[in-house]
């Protein structure tokens, strides 16, 4: 799932650039939020699990400068990474916000007024982790503001009904929780599965999420 996720995030951002092009009927200057050219760019990722390493892994290889906001995650890891640590308002401020949090009772709609009123105009913000990590009233209010370009994968709704405001917004692109939903993805879940339940049946050790790597998926 971690290459078609950050995939996705790449996409997003493209996508955001054509829909700035647009709107503003000029070329989108090289190094800000939405260009091809990521080049000094800032992304501030919000949570450092694997699908946001892998995206990271991009965004530095694009020399975009990553900033990573993770409750969990040692410094030493991000710094490696070739990323910097950061705070949430950092990370909030920055040209593109990527959204990777896991959802617990505790993140659940953590993005809401305040958070999202310190996004600067011309912000690319991109969930393509949980819906429900962003207050949906607060996003809808947010971006009907129209100085910020929205990539959503995820939707505290699901499916997202076809009378929803969302869709009517020209500064948000919606896609229909498709990031992990790849043929390759598929069969690597599928040949995962496999490999696990096989080692189990021969007495092997399988792999397992730990209740403190739960607790810690933020």
């Amino acid at each position: 799932m971690r290459p078609a996720v950050a995939a996705l995030g790449m996409e997003s951002i493209v996508l955001a650039a054509r829909r700035k092009m647009s709107a503003s009927r000029r070329r989108v200057p090289a190094g800000s939020a939405g260009s091809r050219d990521l080049r000094g760019a800032v992304v501030g990722l919000i949570g450092w699990g694997a699908n946001a390493r892998a995206f990271a892994a991009l965004l530095v290889r694009a020399r975009a400068r990553v900033l990573v906001y993770s409750e969990h995650a040692a410094e030493t890891d991000i710094v490696a990474a070739g990323a910097s640590p950061a705070s949430l308002s950092e990370a909030l401020a920055a040209d593109v916000v990527s959204l990777h949090r896991g959802l617990t009772p505790r993140t659940r709609h953590f993005l809401g007024a305040a958070e999202l009123a310190k996004l600067r105009p011309g912000t690319v913000l991109i969930n393509v982790a949980r819906g429900a990590l962003v207050d949906p009233d607060a996003l809808l209010a947010r971006l009907r503001q129209g100085d910020i370009f929205a990539c959503l994968d995820t939707y505290d709704e699901e499916p997202l009904r076809v009378s929803h405001p969302l869709r009517k917004l020209r500064n948000v692109f919606l896609t229909s929780h498709i990031a992990g939903g790849s043929p390759e993805m598929r069969a690597a879940a599928a040949e995962e599965v496999i490999r696990k339940v096989t080692a189990h049946l021969e007495g092997g050790t399988v792999g397992s999420v730990s209740a403190q790597r739960l607790r810690t998926m933020t």
